[in-house]
């Protein structure tokens, strides 16, 4: 019998360590939520966090964490300029992640969307050998919501 696969709760599905957190500069834009990749970039002279925009190519490494010092839950999203906890993925790490909706993800080869989520690699991007993640299960089928799914980094 197989064992049932429970929601962790956190998005960090790696060993936590201080030196990959960055957690003191603000959120630059609406709707961040834990788990998506997310990138830095200047606002207006500040640093600050925005969804990743890369589609396909090189995409940022950095995550979104779970706002558990405000004890909120995991799916709460970053109000502008609030502080936000990112985890730099190291090839091998796991983090909890999000697909969009009407994505359908089997296990396999994922790249960034271009909005802080995750899409199945498409032929052309697996072809250039530049996907970075890989799913560590299906969704299921295809998803009518912001889902979250088990990822893995692999470049």
């Amino acid at each position: 019998m197989p064992l049932e696969t429970h929601a962790p709760n956190t998005v960090l599905l790696s060993p936590r360590d201080k030196s990959f957190i960055y957690d003191n500069i603000p959120a630059g834009e609406a709707d961040i939520r834990p788990g998506m990749l997310v990138e830095p970039f200047n606002n207006s002279g500040v640093l600050a966090w925005r969804k990743s925009s890369a589609a396909a190519g090189q995409t940022s490494m950095f995550v979104a964490l779970e706002q558990d010092i405000q004890n909120l839950p995991i799916d709460t999203p970053y109000a502008i300029d609030s502080e936000m906890p990112v985890a730099s993925i190291p090839i091998g790490g796991r983090w909890w992640g999000l697909i969009a909706s009407g994505q359908n993800i089997a296990r396999g080869p994922l790249q960034s969307a271009g909005d802080g989520t995750v899409k199945a690699a498409t032929a052309t991007t697996a072809t250039a050998n530049v996907y970075h993640f890989h799913a560590l299960e299906s969704s299921g089928g295809t998803v009518n919501a912001l889902t979250r799914i088990r990822i893995m980094r692999v470049a």
